[in-house]
């Protein structure tokens, strides 16, 4: 009986030192508060969260907490152990404590009533689980998501622009046409003098909501180049004025200053581009100053002797044109500014930024041969330096170079379109290429074309919006008459849905209109070449 009753007792005291070792080596806060709410256990846990000595701990009653709880977790904190006590049960509660060196640590706690050996309610047991990485999953998790759903807003928009733009610049076709044909009537069967005047405002007009209408469909379809050589002090001027027309008419109290060089900056870019891109710069800089204050554009032309290294965009060698935008604001934080780039992310309080204007200033310049540069500390005001090929610098042809290059080729191609005018384009395309080419004129008369002549089409180029049969059937049909035939979509229209659908039962590629020609024979030759 003695040597049960000891082996029981070794037992015991071995559950408890491996009681105690669990508890005293667990990565999670645990100990005991007594009815006063002071602390009169604590694991090592608690003191390294903390950043506390226990000896510091014990003894001391929740003000230990305060300045390391949030109001929200403090108070949440409070309610639990309140219920834990009065209704003598556990109760569980997510909480923020800031960690001794400034880090977020997050933890699940939860609050147990405790008894003492002759059953008398003694306080309460506490277990804080630390779930920071769980929780950080989960917030990454929920910016996904988030992100996502801007993007489909994002899509959405672009759709709608897109569908938009292309049926206000056909009405715009008949305006500019008609104001044009009435401006060209000679004496004395034309419009008099007075008239002639207002048909010269409608076609100044319109051609300015044909620059509109293509701003819109530049956002929709994707950074297309449409390269020209101008100089930058005017694109500068043209997005300060529109500036000061609209953000600054509420914000009497900000300046705008220029300050452009009296010398040649002329630069080969994409106008429209550009002036999005610098509308995005100057205007996150007139954002970075809360109340009254200054935002001095500048523009210089610079010589870069050795590559630059450590920038988001290295520059080659060569002439620059360089457009600096200073401001007196905020300024940015380091950690921030090495961010600054990165789709999303913004600064800016909610509903205030997408976080997409700077990153698609920096995709604009980028592809343009030039550079950002960011010089910033916080509450000490940020400096953008912009740099752009100069015209003519090697830099800058090697950007038209990619810009225009062409490729040729001898196949011969069906074209299928309902519209005369995009035959006739494509045929000019096409034809100047080297190519042979064969129009049809809608879905019907494409199919017939390709049954009788399928053994010499290399390639089929098939508009998808059109009238019964549109282009999906016309694939379709194509591709049972010669099921290896190579097929690229054409549409106006966002058609990512539709032509996933058709990539996968074989088409060859998607052409976005409206397509320049280096686009269009570019996606010709990856087929015929791949």
């Amino acid at each position: 009986m003695d040597d049960d009753r000891d082996t029981r007792e070794e037992d015991e005291r071995e559950h408890l030192r491996w009681c105690r070792d669990f508890i005293e080596r667990s990565p999670d806060g645990i100990g005991r508060i007594d009815l006063d709410g002071r602390y009169i256990y604590a694991n090592p846990a608690c003191g390294d969260r903390l950043g506390v000595a226990l000896d510091e701990l014990i003894g001391k009653g929740p003000d230990i907490l305060a300045e390391r709880l949030d109001p929200a977790s403090a108070a949440a904190l409070a309610d639990s152990a309140q219920i834990a006590m009065t209704e003598r049960r556990p109760d569980t509660v997510e909480i923020r404590i800031k960690g001794p060196d400034g880090e977020t640590i997050w933890a699940l706690h939860t609050a147990t009533p405790w008894y003492t050996a002759s059953g008398e309610f003694g306080g309460l047991e506490f277990h804080a689980k630390i779930i920071t990485e769980l929780k950080q999953a989960a917030l990454d998790k929920e910016r996904l998501l988030d992100q996502l759903a801007r993007i489909q807003t994002l899509e959405a928009v672009g759709t709608l622009a897109g569908g938009i733009a292309h049926d206000f610049n056909n009405l715009l076709q008949v305006v500019q046409g008609v104001a044009e044909v009435a401006l060209g009537v000679p004496e004395p069967g034309g419009p008099g003098q007075p008239y002639r005047d207002y048909f010269a405002r409608i076609l100044r007009v319109a051609r300015r909501a044909r620059d509109l209408t293509l701003k819109l469909l530049a956002f929709a379809r994707g950074e297309n180049l449409s390269l020209t050589t101008v100089s930058i002090n005017d694109l500068v001027r043209g997005v300060v004025e529109f500036i000061e027309n609209s953000l600054l008419k509420e914000r009497q109290e900000l300046r705008l200053e220029l300050r452009l060089v009296d010398q040649s900056c002329d630069v080969t870019v994409d106008p429209l581009q550009v002036e999005r891109a610098l509308l995005n710069i100057i205007t996150n800089a007139c954002d970075a100053i809360p109340e009254s204050g200054t935002v001095r554009v500048e523009t210089s032309v610079e010589e870069v002797v050795e590559p630059t290294e450590g920038w988001p965009q290295p520059l080659v060698p060569g002439s620059y044109v360089a457009l600096r935008i200073i401001d007196d604001g905020v300024g940015i934080p380091e950690d921030a500014r090495r961010r600054i780039f990165e789709p999303f992310f913004t600064t800016k309080e909610a509903g205030r930024g997408t976080g997409l204007g700077l990153s698609t200033a920096h995709g604009i310049v980028a592809r343009l041969g030039g550079a950002i540069d960011v010089r910033s500390h916080e509450g000490q005001g940020s400096e953008f330096t912009v740099f752009f090929p100069a015209a003519g610098s090697p830099a800058a042809a090697a950007v038209q170079e990619r810009a225009t290059q062409i490729e040729r080729g001898v196949e011969t191609l069906l074209v299928i379109d309902d519209e005369e005018f995009n035959l006739e384009i494509a045929e000019l395309i096409l034809e100047s290429r080297g190519y042979t080419v064969l129009s049809a004129l809608g879905g019907a008369d494409g199919l017939e074309t390709f049954r009788e002549r399928h053994s010499e089409i290399d390639l089929v180029l098939l508009d998808m919006i059109m009238p019964d049969p549109d282009g999906p059937r016309v694939f379709h049909a194509v591709r049972a008459i010669d099921p290896q035939a190579r097929v690229i979509a054409v549409s106006g229209y966002s058609q990512q849905g539709r032509y996933e659908a058709l990539e996968a039962a074989g088409a060859a590629g998607f052409v976005q209109k409206p397509y320049t020609a280096a686009e269009l024979c570019a996606a010709i030759r990856s087929v015929l070449d791949g």
